[in-house]
């Protein structure tokens, strides 16, 4: 049952750090998360790389799914250009990913821009970090990730000049 919950949640439990507190630290990390993912996720309301990896298609078995299997992540660029995204999925889904790749919440909200799309464009995103690197790096990290029961596709995007 324990187990089930996010590592941040399991820290939150009167008295679980104290229990653990003997055990070998691997084992506590595996329980809890590391430690930047567990300080980053009890200070803010982000995604830590053990929920990313665990929840997440590995790029072998998105490109065995009929409609993704011409997939190419592109030229690198500092836009994502996400499809795939479930109709349950908002704007606070994504900034609770994505929001993972900054120091501070108000750093996220300066920096990054989350274009959700609407009508025809629906399910598809366009988020555009200020480098490459953060860009290329969320890319890995939650290509694939599941967010509403569906796998999020994610290649660079285009800039226009």
């Amino acid at each position: 049952m324990i187990m089930n919950l996010k590592p941040s949640q399991r820290a939150q439990i009167p008295n679980f750090k104290k229990a653990i507190q003997h055990l070998p630290e691997e084992v506590k990390v595996a329980i809890l998360g590391s430690e930047k993912d567990l300080a980053q996720s009890e200070h803010r309301h982000v995604i830590s790389l053990e929920e990313l990896n665990t929840n997440r298609v590995p790029p072998e078995e998105i490109l065995k799914i009929k409609k993704f299997k011409k997939y190419s992540p592109g030229v690198p660029s500092t836009k994502l250009y996400i499809k795939n995204i479930s109709d349950a999925a908002s704007q606070s889904d994504l900034e609770y990913i994505f929001f993972r790749y900054f120091s501070t919440d108000e750093e996220a909200k300066s920096q990054l821009q989350i274009q959700m799309m609407q009508g025809i464009m629906n399910g598809q995103a366009f988020v555009t970090f200020p480098t490459i690197e953060q860009a290329k790096q969320a890319l890995e990290e939650v290509h694939g990730y599941i967010l509403h029961q569906k796998p999020l596709i994610i290649a660079f995007g285009i800039l226009k000049n």
